[in-house]
């Protein structure tokens, strides 16, 4: 079952960011410094799967409008629909 939830605890918002920092900056090699940005004005989401904190995104308002980004799934979740049902949900 997944679930995904707009992030409003610091706790969810910790584990958004480890799933970011694996996937982002373990796997594919982003310096850290890249991926922390634009956080204070973003809205956050975490995707769960059969209870476990498996994905995550956010969106936040730009001049052109709204952007869809960050979106990251561990890869032992990975082609489960995680991501379709964040751009459903976002």
């Amino acid at each position: 079952m997944i679930i995904v939830k707009k992030v409003n605890s610091e706790t969810d918002l910790e584990k958004v960011f480890a799933i970011r920092r694996q996937v982002f900056v373990v796997e594919q090699n982003c310096p850290p410094e890249l991926e922390w940005e634009n956080e204070e004005v973003s809205v956050h989401f975490l995707a769960i799967f059969n209870g476990e904190p498996a994905g995550a995104c956010r969106w936040r308002k730009t001049e052109l409008g709204y952007k869809l980004e960050r979106f990251a799934v561990l890869q032992e979740f990975r082609g489960k629909g995680l991501a379709q049902e964040m751009i459903r949900t976002v």
